[in-house]
């Protein structure tokens, strides 16, 4: 509970969202994947981070649903 209060002291935001790990997206996880690939690509002005972004959470979600099995 510490660290909750410690993250929202420094403006972070807790946003569950669900991503099935058969490829179903939550159309809020959609949105929220975007906007924050959005964010990256105004620092790094690379139009490609939303895409990019995707594709390192995908392969995340493969890997541990792997690790589980």
């Amino acid at each position: 509970m510490e660290n909750w209060k410690t993250c929202k002291q420094y403006t972070h935001i807790s946003f569950p969202v669900t991503i099935e790990t058969a490829g179903a997206w939550n159309h809020l996880a959609i949105e929220l994947v975007q906007e924050i690939g959005q964010r990256i690509t105004a620092v790094t002005e690379e139009p490609r981070e939303s895409v990019f972004l995707f594709q390192r959470l995908s392969i995340a979600l493969q890997r541990g649903y792997f690790l589980l099995r």
